[in-house]
């Protein structure tokens, strides 16, 4: 309701987030990660359903089923797992967050639609407390 697209652009050293980032997507579409939550719905080991507006691509190693390769700023391909990305982009939140009420909160609430199927969901829920775990936040799920 109130922020912006969950967009991440690695064109420059800095990464960018949200309109920034969508605005690089135009000319840089390989630099640019999004749609998190949808391909943490989806099962890893090559169940991924490719979106053809994504530039970036998938990847695997010993330890993550699941990686997001992209292109960064240095010429080299990144690659990354969705928790990471997602704490990347809740990290950008939180610094929002402490603009606006003077303190780093301790524990951030999500609401999920019901677009998702409850394995779907389980998944994204799994995903996004992986995020929080990286930042030290709490994850607590907000049902309406």
């Amino acid at each position: 309701m109130y922020g912006e697209d969950l967009f991440i652009s690695f064109c420059d050293k800095k990464p960018k987030y949200g309109f920034a980032a969508a605005e690089d997507y135009r000319e840089n579409p390989t630099f640019v990660v999004f749609d998190l939550i949808k391909i943490m719905s989806m099962l890893p080991n090559n169940k991924i359903e490719v979106d053809p507006s994504w530039g970036f691509t998938f990847t695997e190693n010993a330890e993550n089923p699941l990686l997001i390769q992209f292109d960064n700023f240095d010429g080299n391909k990144k690659a990354a797992s969705p928790a990471f990305l997602m704490a990347m982009l809740l990290k950008h939140h939180l610094k929002i967050i402490k603009s606006e009420i003077g303190e780093k909160p301790k524990e951030l609430g999500f609401w999920f639609l019901d677009k998702f199927k409850a394995e779907e969901k389980e998944r994204i829920k799994n995903g996004i407390k992986d995020a929080c775990g990286l930042l030290k936040v709490s994850f607590v799920e907000v049902n309406v």
